[in-house]
């Protein structure tokens, strides 16, 4: 009787630890990704993003990817792994126009809680760069509409201290943004201020 219960306290703690391992799943060994090949990501995705010494050039072609992943089997390997990977895109630094373009073109591929704090992310990159977000707005245009309303719905222009006619003005002195692109920004920011009335 005692070995039974003994047994039984040992699978007790052992069980939940290998469970948070992640056992019955392959892990991977970076140096086994092939970070060129969208097949190779999209399989290896949530094994990949609990990585924790990733190189900044390896999260840059995965978020790159995002757009080319097929999400129907994303989809199949349930919420967790969306909701982990938008956990994990929220830590990253993401500046660059291309990066900033891939999260734009994914954001309806995810359910509203992921969806909404995929837009933060994307409302803290305008509010630090409005110029990388315009340049990669300009690219996703499609998009005005609903990232205009997401914005607002986020009440940007609720925070203490932020102003629309700062931003207006910070587009149209931009010697970065081209005069295509500022108009995206001034229809942009027309879009956030619209939903007012």
């Amino acid at each position: 009787m005692r070995k039974v219960i003994l047994l039984l306290i040992v699978l007790a703690i052992i069980v939940p630890l290998l469970m948070d391992k992640g056992i019955g799943q392959k892990t991977i060994n970076l140096l086994d990704i092939d970070f060129d090949d969208i097949g190779n990501i999209e399989k290896n995705l949530g094994q990949i993003i609990k990585l924790e010494d990733l190189a900044e050039d390896k999260v840059n072609r995965i978020i790159l990817s995002l757009p080319d992943l097929d999400w129907d089997k994303v989809n199949k390997h349930g919420k967790k792994l969306k909701r982990n990977l938008v956990e994990w895109i929220k830590e990253k630094d993401i500046e660059d126009v291309e990066e900033i373009s891939a999260l734009i073109k994914v954001l309806s591929k995810f359910s509203k809680y992921d969806n909404e704090l995929l837009t933060m992310k994307l409302a803290s990159i305008f509010t630090e760069d409005k110029v990388a977000f315009i340049k990669a707005l300009a690219l996703n245009k499609d998009k005005l509409l609903e990232l205009g309303y997401a914005f607002h719905y986020l009440e940007i222009y609720g925070e203490e201290g932020r102003y629309l006619a700062d931003d207006f003005n910070e587009i149209l002195n931009s010697d970065e943004l081209t005069k295509e692109e500022k108009l995206i920004g001034f229809e942009f920011i027309e879009i956030i201020a619209s939903c007012e009335t």
